[in-house]
Order: C-alpha cells, then structure tokens, then sequence
C-alpha cells in the first residue's frame, strides 16, 4: 500500500472507530429449509457419490506474501521451518448443480466492477493492492451457468465472498449463517459496507436455523436439500454465523471451509492467520479442529479452504 494512502486510511480511524457498524445491515429473515441431522447421519450419506455435479471456479487472485497470510516467527511456524515467499491468495465460488433442484451457487466470487461496491479510502487501498481479475460473477453466470442460478449460499459475509451477488438475479434467496452480520466494527464503516451495497434491491438474506445433536462434534448440521446432497454445517469462529458445507459431488464429497481455514499452510501445519476477524483465536482453532478431524477420518473428502487449493496429498 503506498505511504499517501495509508496516512489517508491512519488519519481517518479515529473519526471513524467512533461510527462502527455492523458487517451487514440488509434485513434478515429465518429460513425454513433443510432437516437437522447428526454428523453420523451426514457420513452415512456420503458412502456413495451424490448427485450434484461439482464446479469451482476462480474468480479473483491477489499476489502477497506470506507472511502477511500467517504467522511464521511463532512456535508453529519455526518448528514447521516455513519461509517467506511469495503467495497467491484467490477468491473463488463454487457452482452445484442439482438433477432436481437446479442450479446453486457457494459464495459468489468478484463483479467485474467490484470497486464500485467500495467507499471513496478503500478504492484509494484497492488501486495500491495486487488484485488480477480471472473470472467476474457475471461473466460466469451469463456464458457458462447453462442454467439460471436458484440461490446462493455464503459461508460468511465478508465482501471477498458476497460482492459477486451483485451480479445474480435479484429474486433470488440468499442464505447465510445464524447472526453473520451482528458483529460491529469500524473496518465496515472504512469499506463502506460492499456487502450491503452488493445486497441492493436483493430480498432479505435468509438465516439457516441449526439445532444442536446432543454431543455431536458440530454446533449444528442441516441436511439443505433432505436427500444427503448437501449439508450446511454450523462453525462459528472467524464470523458468529461460519458455515462449511459438505458437497456430495458425482466425483466424491467436496468439504467447503469458508474462511475458518483459509490457507493451505493454516491447514496442513495449523499456522495460524494473521488476523482472526470477529471471533477469537480459541474459537477458530475449536471449528477448523472439528473440520481437521472430518477430513482425517474420511479420507476421500476433498477439502475446499476459503482461499487457496489443496492436492489430495495435502493432508492434515
């Protein structure tokens, strides 16, 4: 970021601190979809492949480094002896294609005008970031969606994953987790709210409603379409409202993490991110621990960070 438009940003945070608002201020309605399950349930339902055809498309890249990813000079990161270097960090969405039900979309990828979406200091930050569009929302759904889009799903409200719906038809239902926007924070207010500007002339997002199994390993499971396709699961962390989801895909189940684990380094070393956004650094570890443990024990899921790509050998 160059120096005039960091001093913009430093000056202007007092100001602002005093003028937080929430990650989302769209309305909100509770879904009525899906059937509770246990985890057991879900698994058993994964012992075949499912019906959904299973696509995940690149949307944006963004060059970094890695040390502005995760954490290197701590315990973990020395005892994994990783080094600093150069990172591509992407944002992506995912396209599921139902027999029955149609087309839906996890996360929501970039617009191509996605600056449009930002306040007047935050597109002054964009133009100093190392942004590289691949594949707009829009140009997806238009040229190669085959199909209109039914809904979308979104593992959190953070802009990186909902600002594509800005380019989704406007009546369609947009699911999120429990309380996903209630977090208040002056970053929202320095942003400009994209999420919500992205959200304009939408419906209300509709919060998923999970109920607890007993000591179940998650907070919640929800069976989306109740014929073990597609299962929303409750993991609370980065955002109060987190949400994975497990894909059961013609070509094997898929595991979608959101950001609660972001990175291929956070997942294969456990490193930890160098920030935690809303939620606590206990209550991340405790979400991407339960995510970690899925994995192991079922081997032939392929697992989806919320920004980079795993090969089947880059196991936990």
């Amino acid at each position: 970021m160059k120096t005039t438009n960091l001093f913009i940003l430093m000056t202007m945070l007092p100001l602002l601190a005093a003028c937080s608002d929430r990650l989302s201020n769209h309305k909100v309605i509770k879904s009525t979809i899906g059937a509770p399950v246990s985890s057991l349930k879900m698994l058993k339902s994964l012992e075949n492949p499912g019906p959904i055809v299973f696509e995940k498309i690149l949307s944006m890249e963004q060059y970094t480094r890695r040390s502005e990813q995760v954490i290197l000079a701590d315990e973990l990161g020395i005892k994994a002896g990783i080094e600093d270097a150069d990172e591509t960090i992407s944002i992506y969405f995912y396209a599921l294609r139902h027999p029955t039900k149609g087309l839906f979309l996890i996360d929501s990828g970039m617009p191509e005008n996605y600056e449009d979406h930002f306040s007047f200091l935050a597109k002054q930050a964009l133009k100093d970031m190392k942004f590289k569009m691949v594949q707009p929302t829009g140009h997806w759904v238009k040229n190669s969606a085959d199909e209109p889009v039914k809904g979308v799903y979104l593992t959190h409200l953070h802009f990186d994953h909902t600002v594509g719906v800005a380019d989704v038809a406007k009546d369609i239902p947009i699911y999120v987790g429990p309380a996903d926007g209630s977090q208040r924070d002056f970053s929202n207010r320095i942003l400009g709210n994209p999420t919500d500007s992205a959200l304009k002339n939408h419906g209300p997002l509709r919060e998923l409603v999970f109920t607890a199994y007993g000591n179940d390993v998650f907070d919640g499971i929800l069976d989306i379409f109740e014929d073990g396709s597609l299962f929303a699961i409750l993991t609370p962390g980065h955002t109060p409202g987190s949400l994975a989801f497990i894909v059961n895909s013609t070509e094997g189940p898929q595991l979608i993490i959101g950001d609660t684990v972001r990175t291929k380094l956070e997942w294969t070393h456990s490193l930890k991110p160098t920030w935690f956004a809303e939620g606590t650094e206990e209550e991340v570890a405790k979400s991407a621990s339960q995510l970690r443990q899925l994995a192991a024990s079922h081997p032939e899921i392929t697992v989806h960070p919320g920004h980079q790509s795993l090969t089947k050998t880059d196991r936990y």
